[in-house]
């Protein structure tokens, strides 16, 4: 059947289509969910298993290798991967590429269970196991909460307040807060004092402990009413706390103020630090569902935020250090005016070459095109982002071959006096097929890409759907609509003419060149050939990259100092490069983090492990230029003043890349000879001049202070363990109970 032929026989219901094409296409774009980028799965799962006081080599014999053999049944599992530290385990399972998002719930229930199976078999002390399979939450809309004069505790009140608010805001998945510092009650014991009162420190933990415990006092059946007891005793204040009775050696009470200070305070050494523009700060991520608009979304979070400022207490700011919904706006005002530009460049062509009636043609096919692109890729759930919006830009030079070729067809057979409904059908009969099979073709050039099974072909996978759907839907126009339009808009010349269409100027200037070409057959070839050789020398002067670098004003700054330092001396490091960012006009804004990285507010960024050597950076200039110039400026800084750092400075990873360009690994079972060789590794690499941030995951060597314990340890009565507890209470401290305010 000639769809053209029913199109125009039919033409009010295919105008009608048209009409309902225009109006269901603005409709699904104001619909379409939008993104930065696609969302794709990281099939990795950490498993952490603690084992306080164990050294690496006893956590990887006595934990790890437990984990990792648990780890392995699962039939699902590609390879595993793990890290032993000072009392840590910490293992990867990587799940193979054949497996989608769909298949990922489950298999991480399975691994759940499988390790859990495992527990039984570790060490007294060691575990529970924590599985982390959370890698989807991206938190686009990221705040810092600074306040001068504030304490980490008033912060973290005010943020608690503003999540508790921003999750019913209507698009809002989840808000988190990092950053948070615990805050711990002191009890600091006069050793002497209390051996003098003749109170051990067993009888203090105890006492502590059941003090403040939650436990159930039944209940009392008072005439019909049958109600809970429950008794007082909490401690609901540091001074209530002081001024707990313990019995001592005589019998006589005891407040335990009388041999220790107690104070409240956080946790020394902390965990991790934020600070935000030179000020300490708390993190405050904020995600959207999946699908969900993220400008819309963006825009409701400003506006409850902006509400909520009456109720900030004087002196709080919310500092931005990601918003989201920007990027994806510029990149959607992008796409509508590369589109713009597109329709005005194909009308502009087809003006001088075919026309205005064929260029406004072609451009209203085009435009038509493109809104029904937007309602398959509304119906088949297909958000606009990075990806998607490139494979529009992509197809917009390929949408139009088919109306041009059918358009031009029918517009040459008006000119030599053929009526208009018959040379559409005559047109559309003879090129459908041919131009069936030339989209097919086009669309499958960009099949590898979609279908890959890893990550990459997941990313990509909206790019092989877009063009797809666009070309596949453009030929559908230019069979139906391009002709019924055709014959309303073109018009050719009266029936009986014999005005040759190519006998124009232009037309014998090309006949002309070709003429010459086919007369000099041989020395065409030659050219060809040599232009040929030179396109393939040229291809290896080309950068080689799947992905666009990033044109983000932002970047980032890693860098770790030796295993063992504090995390207040690694935030030292990272205020000395904050205090120099901060003095440059490029500058917007640094966030800066020790102990540990940022909330993954996009998707492709992805923080070092937690560790206390670990410092981290989140520097915004103001724009791209100004953020090359600043990673510059701060490698010369560092060099020059904290030779001892190696900093990994980098801009944003467009896709699913990122991480060390190039990476090796040893395995083996002698430690010593491992290091050794990663040393001649590291070695190898530094005589690259063009090397920087060679690092092995090991680290280096820490120090150990080792008591050696002998036999009179014995004589006393006293075990590893109880020697072990007395040197954490005096240098660490021991947690003794759980104090509930309020």
């Amino acid at each position: 059947m000639n769809l053209a032929e029913f199109s125009i026989r039919k033409s009010t219901v295919a105008w009608f289509l048209t009409l309902l094409i225009a109006v269901g296409g603005v409709w699904a774009y104001n619909g379409l969910g939008k993104l930065e980028d696609p969302a794709f799965t990281i099939k990795t799962a950490v498993i952490a298993t603690t084992y306080p006081g164990a050294s690496p080599l006893e956590v990887e014999n006595e934990v790890t290798s437990l984990i990792e053999s648990a780890a392995q049944k699962l039939g699902q599992t590609d390879k595993v991967r793990s890290l032993s530290k000072e009392g840590l385990s910490m293992v990867y399972v990587d799940i193979k590429d054949t497996f989608t998002a769909r298949d990922l719930p489950q298999i991480w229930d399975e691994l759940r269970r499988k390790i859990a199976d495992a527990q039984s078999t570790l060490p007294p002390g060691a575990g529970p196991s924590r599985v982390n399979d959370d890698y989807g939450d991206v938190f686009g809309v990221y705040y810092a909460l600074t306040g001068d004069g504030y304490t980490f505790r008033e912060l973290e009140d005010h943020a608690d307040f503003l999540r508790r608010e921003l999750l019913l805001v209507e698009g809002v998945a989840n808000v988190e807060i990092s950053g948070v510092q615990r805050e711990t009650i002191y009890v600091e014991i006069d050793r002497s004092r209390m051996a003098q009162l003749g109170i051990g420190t067993q009888e203090i933990f105890n006492t502590l402990q059941a003090q403040n415990v939650v436990a159930g006092a039944g209940s009392v059946e008072v005439g019909p009413e049958y109600i809970r007891i429950a008794p007082s005793g909490y401690f609901s204040s540091v001074d209530e706390l002081s001024n707990l009775l313990l019995r001592g050696g005589d019998g006589r009470s005891i407040r335990l103020g009388d041999f220790a200070t107690v104070t409240r305070g956080y946790a020394d050494p902390p965990s991790s630090a934020m600070r935000y523009n030179g000020k300490p700060a708390l993190g405050l991520g904020i995600s959207n569902v999946d699908g969900g608009n993220v400008i819309r979304i963006g825009e409701a979070v400003h506006k409850r935020i902006m509400e909520l400022v009456p109720r900030t207490p004087v002196g709080m700011e919310l500092g931005l250090i990601y918003y989201q919904p920007d990027t994806v706006a510029d990149s959607i005002r992008n796409f509508v005016v590369n589109l713009l530009e597109a329709l005005a460049i194909v009308i502009g062509i087809l003006l001088v070459f075919m026309g205005f009636r064929s260029g406004f043609l072609i451009g209203f096919i085009l435009l038509l095109t493109i809104l029904a692109t937007f309602i398959v890729m509304k119906i088949m759930a297909i958000d606009l982002h990075s990806i998607s919006l490139g494979a529009l830009i992509i197809a917009l030079g390929m949408l139009v071959d088919n109306a041009i070729v059918v358009a031009d067809g029918i517009l040459v057979r008006m000119q030599e006096g053929k009526d208009g409904r018959a040379a559409a059908v005559e047109v559309v009969k003879q090129t459908q097929i041919p131009l069936l099979g030339a989209t097919v073709i086009a669309a499958i050039a960009f099949a590898p890409i979609g279908l890959s099974p890893d990550s990459t072909g997941e990313f990509c996978k909206s790019l092989f759907q877009v063009v797809s759907i666009s070309l596949l839907l453009s030929w559908v126009l230019a069979v139906t609509v391009t002709p019924l339009a055709a014959v309303s808009i073109l018009k050719g010349n009266a029936a009986g003419s014999e005005v040759d269409p190519y006998d124009t100027r232009l037309y014998r200037a090309y006949r002309g060149f070709l003429s010459f070409c086919l007369a000099r057959r041989k020395f065409v070839l030659l050219v060809v050939a040599v232009l040929m050789v030179a396109s393939f020398a040229a291809f290896g002067f080309v950068d080689k990259s799947f992905f666009p670098a990033s044109t983000s004003p932002m970047f980032t700054v890693d860098f770790w100092t030796p295993r063992g330092t504090s995390v207040q001396a690694t935030l030292a490091e990272t205020r000395t490069m904050e205090r120099y960012l901060l003095s440059l006009p490029e500058t917007e804004s640094v966030a800066a983090y020790a102990g540990e990285g940022a909330l993954r507010f996009i998707l492709t960024y992805t923080p070092g492990d937690p560790a206390s050597n670990y410092g981290h950076l989140i520097v915004t200039a103001k724009d791209s230029e100004a953020a090359e110039a600043l990673k510059g400026k701060l490698d010369a800084f560092v060099r020059a003043n904290q030779p001892h750092l190696d900093p990994r400075i980098r801009s944003f990873a467009k896709g699913t890349g990122g991480g060390a360009k190039v990476q090796v690994r040893f395995l083996g079972k002698d430690p010593l000879a491992l290091r050794r060789m990663a040393e001649q590794a590291t070695r190898v690499f530094a005589s690259d001049p063009d090397a920087v941030n060679i690092r092995n995951n090991w680290g280096e060597r820490t120090k150990v202070i080792r008591p050696e314990l002998n036999e009179s340890v014995q004589l006393l009565g006293l075990t590893r363990r109880d020697v072990a507890n007395a040197l954490k209470m005096a240098f660490t401290g021991v947690s003794a109970g759980l104090y509930r305010e309020g």
